[in-house]
């Protein structure tokens, strides 16, 4: 998140791990913003060297099993 954020991108960013069912042990990634130029600014920066950079840390192999887009309301969200 500091190198979405050092580059302009202000999103959120949540991480979940399948516990049970055909999914289990699989990672899901799950970004957000109230502002979707701003996300769709994100998705956009994928192919930059500092985005590379930052999935060069994860370790093991990387294939996205499932690529979806939601469009999402919140109804409430808890300071930090």
């Amino acid at each position: 998140m500091p190198a979405m954020k050092a580059n302009g991108h202000d999103v959120s960013m949540n991480v979940f791990v399948a516990d049970t069912g055909r999914r289990a042990g699989q990672f899901m990634v799950s970004m957000g913003s109230p502002d979707r130029a701003a996300l769709g600014a994100l998705l956009d920066d994928r192919t930059q060297p500092w985005f590379a950079e930052v999935m060069s840390d994860l370790e093991g192999t990387r294939e996205i099993v499932l690529g979806q887009a939601l469009r999402c309301e919140s109804y409430y969200s808890a300071p930090q």
